[in-house]
Formats: structure tokens, sequence, C-alpha cells
């Protein structure tokens, strides 16, 4: 059976983030016995992550328009086996081979977007046809088993992993941002990643903090990493529109600011990780914040019970803003200190996330 591997990524971040570093340690490990290549949108072409994996001897192709055809003419010319899909739906991977069982798929589920609604008619169609009709021997990789209603026999969980080794282009200036925003060392920085205003919940951070501000508590700034690009205008129109006024500009303590490459210097910088998302794949920012020691706020939802066992992880009931603001006015002089949590380290290793997932891919 040829054994060349397709990575397959519909992946087109600035940033490599954790996705890339630890991609591209699997593919190490790949091609101890087999060849591997990589497959990226056409706009990733120019990205610095991109010659990183070229500089590790990797193959890298680029799809444009027509991704069927791309991919189907890609894995003739380099004789691919498997196809392993990120970031692309399981329906639509499903479609390039749909019958031919000789070209083995492995389908990457990395998030859940619902933002706890419930799934749609349309949508529970689709998933019939994806899971039950189509190809029902291609495995699927979900990165929590809050992804996945009923075990199927090639269905697998593997949570994320723990990547130390991002690949940083320029590191972020944090004494910079500090003295523009006016951030003193005796503030408590509350941090908030909201590049999905809706499902990361902005608004219900928003409702708690205008709680902490009525009760004229001070000492503390809320910093929300808006997304890319028109993020910053997205994010404020969605709280505007979601909240009906726009005073919660008013509060000079509620920062927002663009996405940043060296995210490791925002936990760094931060004493509370806010996270109040209506859903979640697996929170990376949960991960990296309890390795920082930041102390958690979380919503109660099913991706984030992997952490009800830290002691610096609590959590509140999802949509409730006055938990919410109950639990931040107890962290409101909190400071973290100066450690780190080795433990996750060694459970969430790259090394045991590869392994997991080199024994599913077989």
């Amino acid at each position: 059976m040829n054994k060349n591997i397709n990575i397959i990524c519909k992946y087109a971040s600035e940033y490599g983030g954790n996705f890339i570093p630890s991609i591209l340690f699997l593919a190490k490990e790949l091609r101890k016995n087999r060849k591997v290549i990589f497959t990226f949108p056409e706009e990733t072409k120019s990205r610095f992550w991109i010659k990183k994996i070229q500089d590790e001897g990797f193959r890298v192709y680029f799809f444009k328009a027509n991704f069927k055809k791309e991919i189907i003419s890609i894995n003739k010319k380099e004789e691919i086996g498997y196809s392993y899909f990120h970031f692309v739906s399981g329906l639509r991977a499903k479609l390039i081979y749909p019958f031919s069982r000789k070209m083995k798929l492995i389908i990457h589920v990395h998030s859940d977007f619902t933002g706890n609604k419930s799934i749609s008619w349309k949508r529970k169609i689709k998933y019939f046809v994806e899971y039950n009709l189509l190809r029902r021997d291609a495995k699927y990789v979900f990165v929590s088993e809050s992804l996945f209603n009923k075990k199927k026999k090639n269905f697998h969980s593997v949570s994320n992993c723990l990547c130390l080794d991002r690949i940083f282009e320029s590191s972020f200036d944090v004494e910079s941002l500090k003295k523009k925003y006016e951030i003193s060392n005796n503030d408590t920085v509350f941090l908030l990643f909201g590049w999905s205003p809706y499902i990361k919940g902005v608004d219900i951070a928003i409702r708690a903090f205008d709680q902490i501000v009525k009760e004229g508590n001070k000492g503390y700034k809320l910093l929300i990493i808006h997304g890319r690009g028109n993020g910053r205008e997205n994010c404020i129109n969605y709280l505007k529109e979601t909240l009906g006024d726009d005073k919660f500009l008013d509060n000079k303590n509620i920062i927002f600011e663009k996405p940043v490459e060296d995210v490791f210097s925002l936990f760094k910088l931060s004493d509370v990780l806010i996270l109040s998302s209506r859903s979640e794949g697996f929170s990376y920012s949960v991960l990296e914040a309890l390795y920082f020691n930041l102390r958690v706020l979380s919503s109660d939802i099913k991706a984030c019970q992997w952490a009800y066992g830290y002691d610096n992880f609590t959590t509140f009931k999802s949509e409730n803003y006055l938990e919410l603001a109950d639990l931040i006015k107890k962290n409101i002089s909190f400071k973290k200190e100066e450690h780190f949590n080795k433990d996750l380290l060694e459970k969430y290793s790259p090394e045991k996330w590869a392994e997991s997932i080199v024994k599913i891919i077989g």
C-alpha cells in the first residue's frame, strides 16, 4: 500500500500559532517511514511559517480555486495514498474521493462554531450524508469528545498539544503596549481572545465588567484581542448591536488590540484569562494560560471539562455574566506568581500528540 501522505490544510492565518509547529512536529515523525507533503491555500505563499516548513525539507503545494481538481492532481503527481485534512469539512473532503477506498482519508476536526445553538435540520442532513453514506471508512480525529454525540468505529479523540516552540518572526513589544494604554505594574490584567465576538462571548465579558464599573472597582485592565483585518471594527459593531449602546467605549480600562504573533508575551503580561466562549473545540488559550500560571475564569462548556482539576481554573454558568462578574470581583486584585505548570507540558506534549495521530493514521 502507498503510504505517502498529503497534509491538506485550509489554514491561512498570518501567524503559525500553535497549529503550524504541532503539525510540523507530526510531519517529521511521519516522514520516518513515508513521504510527506503539504498543501495550503494560495494566499499563504508569502507567510513566514510556510518558509519554515519548506526549510525543514517538505514540499509544499498551493491550491487556488478548484479545490477538488487541484488536490486530485497533486495527489496523483506525488503518488499519495493518504489525504489528511485540516480545517476542511468532512463532507467536502469526502466528495473529493467519494468512492475510491484506495485513497485513505483522515479528517481532523478542530473547532465547534455552533455557539451552543441547536443544529439546524439542514446541518443534520449534511451530517447524516457525511457520516453514514459517504466513505464510512474515513477516520476522524476530534480535538475533544464534546465535538461528537455518538461514538463511531472511526471516531478518535486527541486533545491538542502544548507547543512552546511557536514560530515567531519577531517578539512583541509589551512595554510599548503598557505605555500606550497606561497599564501599571499594579493593574490586574484580564485577557480575552475575541476573534469571533459571538462564539467567544465578548458581549458576556463586557456585561460582566459593566457590573464592575457600577460598583466602582478599579485597578484592572481588560485586554481584548480582536480578529485580523477589520477585527476591531467587527467586534465593536457586534457589541453595539448586541448591547444596544456603545457605553463600553467610555471605559478606558477596556482595551481592544490586534492579534499578535508572539502570544506568549500576552500571557506573561496578563494575570487572568477570561474564556466566556459559547462553544470551543479544545482551547489552546486555556492550555497555555494554565501553563503560564494565569487564573482562568471559564464558561462551563463541555469542551473545557479537561481543565476542571486545576486549582487556577474556575467556571461560571455559560451566558451568566453576573456569575462572571462575581468571579472578576474576587480576582480584581489578583497578581499571578511567576511559575510554570510543567505537568501540562508532559501531559499535552507534542511527542504524545504525534504518537497518537501516527497510530490513528496507521
